[in-house]
């Protein structure tokens, strides 16, 4: 195994985190199992705890920006995934107003993992993929984003993807089309935000 070779501690936490968080040490042979824990013994214990926490505390942040965003297009067919890249076989951390039948603790796709790949290679790093046309399984038209997270420590972490399903205003005079306009200008009524208003007009 490489990492028994060559020290590289975010490596082996990702890889130590993929096979704790998926059960995989049930599937691996003696060999590979012993392999696993020299793995573990080779890094100190507190070394990939600091890591994961650093990075548990970094996509804490991103999971509240994801929310709040994705709650402000509610019912409007708007869709915003977190994934981390750490676990490609449970990759989505946090989703939004689901329009392509994800859920959290879901995979990848396949065009995450190219994309992976193709930021991993540095041939793309820090680029974001704005507004390009996707077509789900089910032929409907999407309009998407992609957006890497970059962590200055340990390079490409995660995606921030958002998905709009376009495919609502084929039709402009349709009830999806209008539902979808309508619940896009929806307000939420909230007393603190208006008196904060008010306080700043008062003072403007």
């Amino acid at each position: 195994m490489h990492l028994l070779s060559q020290k590289n501690p975010k490596a082996a936490a990702d890889l130590i985190y993929i096979v704790q968080a998926n059960n995989i040490l049930l599937m691996l042979d003696y060999d590979n199992k012993v392999r696993f824990f020299e793995l573990v013994e080779k890094y100190h214990h507190e070394d990939i705890l600091e890591i994961r926490k650093h990075k548990d505390a970094v996509f804490s942040v991103y999971t509240d920006i994801v929310n709040g965003i994705g709650r402000t297009f509610a019912g409007t067919g708007v869709e915003i995934v977190l994934h981390d890249t750490r676990n490609p076989l449970a990759s989505i951390i946090a989703i939004q107003n689901p329009i392509s039948g994800r859920r959290l603790g879901d995979s990848t796709t396949n065009f995450g993992l190219e994309l992976i790949r193709e930021y991993a290679a540095g041939k793309s790093r820090g680029v974001s993929f704005i507004s390009y046309g996707l077509t789900l399984s089910d032929g409907r038209d999407v309009k998407s984003s992609t957006i890497p997270i970059y962590d200055p420590r340990f390079g490409l972490i995660g995606f921030i993807c958002m998905n709009i399903d376009v495919s609502k205003l084929d039709e402009p005079q349709s009830q999806a089309a209008l539902s979808f306009l309508e619940n896009f200008a929806a307000v939420n009524e909230n007393t603190k935000i208006n008196e904060l208003i008010d306080h700043s007009k008062r003072n403007g």
